[in-house]
This record gives C-alpha cells, sequence and structure tokens, in this order.
C-alpha cells in the first residue's frame, strides 16, 4: 500500500519531466550547506532527572548529557552548562552553572518551599547553543506541588472541560488552487496531548463538505483537498457532542505541490505545478551533511525525482526544495527509525526486598550486534505511584526525534521503537504536523555571521560592556579587570571591543562567591563596567499545560509530605550537605614569584611606607606634590615604568596612596615580580601581591568606584545521600527512614565488559519501585531501560 505525503509548494512557474543529479547551482547550494555545518559545531543536551514530579522543599536531581548535534557522539567543547527552572511566567525559580566534561555534568536543585502548585520547566543549554535559539535547548516538564499551602486538588478532574485547540497544516505552508494537497491535523486538549475520539469536515464557504477526517493516533491524521480558486474553507471538528472550528488557509492562484510518495524500499518525490519552464532544485541533508542534490526541469506538469531510502541516515532527513534563484521554497521531513542503539538488560537478585534490604541492581550494556559496550549511564530509582511514574521519554528518543522537530511530542517512544502496522503513518502525521527546525536558510546560503556566544571550552566566560557614565555609550580599547579575591584567587583583564563588550574567562569559580569588577581609576575614570546575566533571557520554546490533581490522590499526597517533612526534619547537617571537594590551584597567575616577603620575619613597621622602604628593595616609592608613586626596580638594578600592578587578595588597587595607606600588620606576605609581566590585552610594569593572614580582605577597603557582585560560580557537586544498614545495630535504629527515591547516581560507568553493578539499601516505605536507567557511549549510541521491583514488610 503506497503512503502518500504531500507538501505545498509556492512557487512561481515550475516546469519539466526531466531530471538531473546536479547542475551547477544545485552544487552552489549543497557545498554552501556543507561549508556550513563544517563550521558550526552544534551540540544538543539531554537532561535525565531523578524524577518528574516533587514536592517543594524536595531535592531535584538530574545530570546533562552533551553530544555533537550531527551525530550524538559525546563532546568535551563546553566545559559550563546552564540550567534553570523556570515557573509558568517563564521567571527563573533556580538557577545553576554546571561543570561538563566528556560524560556531561551532574547538577541538583533544592526546590524552595515558598514555590507555588504547578507545572515548571526545566531548561537546559551550553553558551554556544545560545546563537541557534532556545528552540535548541532541552526542555521537560517539572510538576510541583505545595503540599503546605495550596494543593489544586480538584473533587473530580475527568469532569473538568477541556479546551480544544485545531491545527491545521498544509505540507510546505501553503495551499495552491486547483491542486490535490495533502492537509495534516491536529486536535490537542488543554495540555496538549492528542484527542482521538473525534471526527471532522470541512466545508467551504456554502458549507458544502468537501472532505472528511478522522484522527489516527494521537490526534493525528491528514485529508486531501483540492481548493478551488477564491474560495474559503473551514474545517470542524466534533468532540464529545461540541464542535471546534478552524480555518484553512487561502489557497494562491499558482504554484505547486510536492508529494512524497513512500513505497517498500523507497521514496518518490513527485512536484506538480501550474506552470511551466522553471528549474528547481532538491537537496536531502541529514546529520548536518547534504545526502544527495538533485535537479528537475518541469516540461509538464509533474516530474518525480527517486531516493533511496537505505542511502538515508538514521532519524530526520529534510528534503528542502529551491527555485531558480536558490530560495528555498519548502522542507519536508522524513523520519527513519535508527539502528544505532544501545541495548540495555538489568535485573536484581529478587523481584521482593523487605525493608532496609541491600539491593544489588546491574546492568549488561550490548551494542546492536550484541557486542559488550563501554557506556556512561546515569541511574534513578524511586516510588512509583499515582504521583510519580516513569517518564514517556528517554535519551534514545530525544536525541533522534524530540530534539530535531518543534513541539511537544506524545509518546515520543511510539515513534522510535514502535513495529504496529500503523507507526509508519503516524509518524508522518507528526512530521507533517510539527514541521522543522533548526535552519535559518539566509544564514547558511547567504554571508555566514560570526557567532555571538562563544564556546565555553576552558571555562566560564563573564560578559560585560564598558559604558561611558556621562553618555551611556559603549566605549572601545578599555581595560577591564575582575577577581575573585581568596586563597586560590582569580584575577582576569579583558579590553573592551567596537561594541564596547569585554568576555572574562574565568576558570575553576565555584559556589556562591564574590567578584569585584572595576576599570583602572587612575585612567578610565569616567567609564564603568557592567556584567551581563550568563542566562538566556528567550522565553521558552514548549508550552506545557498544567492539570490539577484530583483529590482521590489526597492520601497518598498526604504521604509524600510527612515523608518529605520527616526526611528534612531529622536530615542531619552531614547527609544534608555533602560535596566533592575541587581541588585548586592556589598559585597567582604569574606562578612563582621572584621575590616572597614573609611579613612576620621582619621587624613589623606601623606604616607600608616603612615596610616598603625598609626591606623591600624591589620597590621605589616617590612622592610628588603630596601624591605616592610606586616604581619597581628590576634585577639589574632598571626602572621599569610607574605604576606596576598591586594587588590584595587577588584584587587590583591602582591608586598608590591607598597601597601605602594599608595597615601592614594585617599583611601576612608580599610577593614581587619585578619585571615586566604581559597578561592577556596588558602589560603590567611589575607585580606586587599582598596577602592577609586570612585571604579576605578583612578590615580592607575595596578599591574605590569598584563593583561588588554576588556571584554564583559553577555548582558544587552536592552527593545523593543513601544510608547503610550493614550492622543489627543499623537495622534496628529509630531513626527513620521515610526517603522515596532510594537511589540516585549521574555517573555510573559500565566497563568493556558492558556490566556494571550498583548497590543500595531500600528505606521504611513499602510498595512498588522502577528504576530508570540512561546510557550514552562514545560512538553516539544511547539506549534507556525500565526495571521494577517492590519493598514490602515481611515482619
Amino acid at each position: 500500500m503506497k503512503q502518500i505525503i504531500s507538501t505545498a509548494l509556492l512557487i512561481a512557474g515550475i516546469a519539466t519531466t526531466s531530471v538531473a543529479q546536479t547542475d551547477n547551482a544545485g552544487t552552489v547550494i549543497a557545498d554552501k550547506i556543507n561549508k556550513y555545518h563544517s563550521t558550526h559545531l552544534r551540540e544538543k543536551i539531554f537532561v535525565h532527572t531523578d524524577k518528574s514530579f516533587y514536592l517543594a522543599g524536595e531535592t531535584m536531581w538530574y545530570k546533562l548529557y552533551v553530544v555533537n548535534a550531527a551525530d550524538n557522539t559525546q563532546l568535551n567543547i563546553s566545559k559550563v552548562g546552564y540550567a534553570e527552572l523556570l515557573d509558568k511566567n517563564g521567571r527563573p525559580v533556580a538557577q545553576a552553572k554546571l561543570a561538563l566534561d566528556s560524560n556531561g555534568g551532574p547538577g541538583s536543585f533544592q526546590l524552595p518551599m515558598t514555590l507555588v502548585s504547578g507545572t515548571y520547566v526545566l531548561r537546559a543549554y551550553t553558551n554556544l547553543m545560545k546563537n541557534y535559539g532556545a528552540e535548541t535547548f532541552f526542555e521537560k516538564k517539572i510538576s510541583v506541588v505545595n503540599s503546605l499551602k495550596n494543593a489544586g486538588l480538584k473533587a473530580d478532574v475527568s469532569e473538568q472541560q477541556q479546551d480544544v485547540a485545531v491545527q491545521l497544516f498544509p505540507e510546505g505552508g501553503n495551499l495552491v488552487a486547483n491542486l490535490a494537497s495533502t492537509v495534516a491535523f491536529k486536535v490537542t486538549d488543554n495540555l496538549g496531548n492528542g484527542i482521538t475520539k473525534c471526527a471532522g469536515y470541512v466545508v467551504n464557504e456554502r458549507n458544502d463538505t468537501v472532505a472528511r477526517f478522522a484522527p489516527l493516533k494521537f490526534g493525528m491524521g491528514n485529508f486531501t483537498l483540492t481548493p478551488q480558486a477564491g474560495e474559503k474553507y473551514r474545517a470542524i471538528v466534533n468532540v464529545g457532542g461540541r464542535n471546534y472550528s478552524a480555518m484553512l488557509p487561502a489557497a494562491y492562484s499558482s504554484g505547486a505541490v510536492m508529494h512524497l510518495t513512500q513505497t517498500n524500499g523507497g521514496l518518490q518525490v513527485e512536484v506538480t505545478g501550474t506552470n511551466a519552464g522553471q528549474t528547481v532544485y532538491m537537496v536531502a541533508h541529514s546529520n548536518r551533511n547534504v545526502l544527495t542534490a538533485q535537479t528537475a526541469v518541469i516540461n509538464s506538469n509533474k516530474t518525480t525525482l527517486p531516493v533511496d531510502v537505505q542511502k538515508l541516515n538514521d532519524g530526520i532527513t529534510i528534503f528542502t526544495l529551491f527555485n531558480a534563484d536558490r530560495k528555498p521554497l519548502c522542507e519536508r521531513l522524513f523520519f527513519k527509525q535508527p539502528a544505532k542503539a544501545l541495548n540495555l538488560n538489568t535485573h536484581t537478585e529478587v523481584p521482593e526486598y523487605d525493608k532496609r534490604s541491600k539491593v544489588n541492581f546491574d546492568i549488561a550494556v550490548q551494542t546492536e550486534q550484541a557486542k559488550a559496550a563501554a557506556a556512561n549511564m546515569s541511574v534513578a530509582i524511586f516510588q512509583e505511584d499515582s504521583l510519580q511514574s516513569a517518564d514517556e521519554e528517554d535519551i534514545f528518543s530525544y536525541l533522534w526525534l524530540t530534539s530535531e522537530i518543534k513541539g511537544n511530542i506524545e509518546s515520543p517512544a511510539y515513534y522510535v521503537y514502535g513495529k504496529d502496522a500503523n507507526v509508519a503513518a503516524a509518524t508522518d502525521n507528526l512530521m507533517m504536523t510539527q514541521g522543522w527546525r533548526g535552519f535559518d536558510w539566509s544564514k547558511i546560503l547567504d554571508k555566514a555571521q560570526a557567532l555571538e556566544f562563544l564556546p565555553e571550552y576552558e571555562g566560564h566566560l563573564i560578559k560585560g560592556t564598558i559604558v561611558n557614565k556621562h553618555t551611556n555609550q559603549p566605549q572601545e580599547g578599555v581595560a577591564a579587570y575582575i577577581s575573585s579575591p581568596g586563597k586560590a584567587y582569580k584575577l582576569e583583564v579583558a579590553l573592551s571591543d567596537k561594541k564596547g563588550q569585554v568576555l572574562f574567562n574565568i576558570k575553576d569559580l565555584w559556589g556562591a562567591d564574590e567578584l569585584i569588577a572595576q576599570v583602572n581609576q587612575l585612567y578610565d575614570s569616567i567609564y564603568r563596567l557592567e556584567l551581563a546575566s550568563p542566562f538566556s533571557a528567550s522565553p521558552v520554546a514548549h508550552t506545557f499545560g498544567f492539570k490539577p490533581l484530583d483529590a482521590s490522590i489526597s492520601q497518598t499526597l498526604l504521604d509524600h509530605s510527612i515523608q518529605m517533612q520527616v526526611e528534612n526534619a531529622f536530615a542531619t547537617e552531614s547527609n544534608r550537605t555533602q560535596y566533592l571537594v575541587n581541588n585548586q590551584d592556589t598559585a597567582g597567575f604569574y606562578g612563582t614569584p621572584l621575590f616572597t616577603y614573609k611579613l612576620d620575619d621582619y621587624t613589623r613597621f606601623t606604616t607600608m611606607e616603612e615596610v616598603l622602604r625598609e626591606y623591600v628593595k624591589e620597590v621605589l616609592l616617590r612622592k610628588r606634590k603630596g601624591k605616592f608613586y610606586i616604581t619597581m626596580v628590576t634585577e639589574k638594578m632598571e626602572l621599569l615604568d610607574p605604576d606596576p600592578i598591586v594587588m590584595l587578595d587577588g584584587v587590583p588597587y591602582f591608586d598608590a596612596d591607598t597601597v601605602l595607606a594599608f595597615d601592614p600588620l594585617k599583611i601576612r606576605r608580599l610577593e614581587v615580580i619585578p619585571r615586566q609581566y604581559i597578561y592577556g590585552p596588558v602589560i603590567f610594569n611589575g607585580i606586587m601581591s599582598f596577602s592577609t593572614y586570612k585571604n579576605d580582605m578583612e578590615g580592607f577597603q575595596l578599591p574605590s568606584a569598584s563593583l561588588l557582585i554576588d556571584y554564583e560560580g559553577l555548582q558544587l557537586q552536592r552527593q545523593f545521600y543513601s544510608p547503610v544498614y550493614d550492622s543489627e545495630a543499623k537495622m534496628k535504629s529509630r531513626m527513620p527512614d521515610m526517603r522515596n527515591v532510594l537511589y540516585w547516581s549521574p555517573n555510573v560507568q559500565a566497563d568493556n565488559t558492558g556490566k556494571s553493578r550498583v548497590s543500595f539499601f531500600t528505606s521504611d516505605r513499602t510498595g512498588k519501585y522502577v528504576a530508570i536507567v540512561q546510557a550514552l557511549d562514545t560512538d553516539g549510541r544511547a539506549g534507556s531501560k525500565v526495571f521494577r521491583f517492590a519493598v514490602t514488610d515481611k515482619e
């Protein structure tokens, strides 16, 4: 049985029945596409959360997987990822910067007790991904209930009247008069879920029925319509005895339609039109590579372009048609179920466990060829009930399908894994209704634009702007300084560009910190430095509806609430705030100093002037017109130019009078480099670095006109706490264990044998539990597994 897939094209004149591989114009298009993608690396992120339902006050655990968008292979380009939890208005309620490596990066959010019940969006991206729009970000629906406030329970949710949306999608976006076109439709409720129990018909202006339709699956289907010139059409859908309608777009008087006909083992692209004499080019591209490019000159009103399905890549292939001027006319997506995958086998020793019992959970990973595979995995194990259950989407379906098209996909695994007779037709409806994404052809075919957001391949990039205080205009050529004081202090210097922008590369900035930003007030006192937020200001790309909880689950919600409160009440400081230690280099940016003065080894003077004059021979002090000047003396007794960089716990001080006012009794050490030192865009005429006893600048004023900023660096990795009941005393402890998340690990490694084991202990909560494993190997294979077991009270 043939499956006809049609796309309407608005083409100003089309003609021929002859087909060639490509002429020069087609080759130019293909070359530009390949060149663009070879010079524009794209990343893709999948986030595994421990679950998707939370109470306010609980901890959300998650892991970012970062891959090359072209082939889903692991990437180690961006070293920083961004995660946000956004409310229904798009406002962040939690944000984090996460350290990334080749295995991705873990993170967590402690959900505030002040959150209101509702639907939130977990969003994740890298700085590089911001160049391609928020539609390329990872987004996931997260349900949060505040059990201590209004939980939003409804007496009978099934009785709530649903909002119905009817959407119509002529393929390619246009109808053409007197040409038969396929029109896809989608009927959804207020949560975005498809409504299958419905029927519809299309009427013209005289209310004559010209087409009838019914959905195949998930509220989607298609019908054929031959619109007449000047006629308007309306689709009417009946849902539960109520009618809902939507207008079809007006038909163009001339143009063409493109039909993608799928047969056993092949595809045919058929183009029919109303005009003659035009050349068109069809390019098929997938995974950021051009697979085929063909030229057609239509002499009659139809031409056929054959496509070998076996030569198409797994996943999404985009067929784009261009006119003779190399302007894109429309695009049509085709999905080929991917074969490259990881198969996971999981098991426990027994299907049922007692409370506070040890569980050994074994995982075996194989490729699609049944060969053992080393893979990086994340594992979540939690109680499954009417509030929380396994997600419909996994890493495999997200990387191959969800991330490649726009909009929400209901049951994405059906299209990726499904084998029933309706999968091909249902997938085709999905391709037609949810269109294409990710390509701005003006950027690909025209002159390429420079990336606004650079990849953070060394560390976190902090962006700012130098502004004239009087005119509020950006200023070029001004040096800006940003520092994080402390023992392992950070100092970065940047020079503003033509737009006044500066970029600081801050490495290993962990946890909550204070940053001090400034310009050299001796020379640039009329300028100020303004820092920008590294988080995206773009609105969310997906809309997720909120379904009120049915009052029938009030007891389950109460159980969860008690569990959460007990866990928070009995959590000790040790198991609440366990963090992995990040070793940091405490040496200054200049490395080993040439001279070090530990002031306690010398006679203690009460003024800094005495200290520098008496025993710091590399420093020459001068005073003119009541103002001090500092000059450094090299090892060869040569004078450098005045004004070396002088720092206190890593913070620059440019005014020598301020430096000479330092209390030397609060200074522990002075490191000196009496040489010119090139640091980024600036040259220091020597370096003087003072350190206080606690490296915290206690008792010292900040430099004048400096900006003190409370700044969150990379999130410290919190460790998931799970008690160990390895003794009789611990087994009989009266300390309650009300955990409903038994285990979480963002970094489980399967070795070359493809095997791994994780161990944990059950809690005091009985019931059904589900284990969810997400896996990715270095070759771009992905896989997941859902496994269930039970915990009972065997006493």
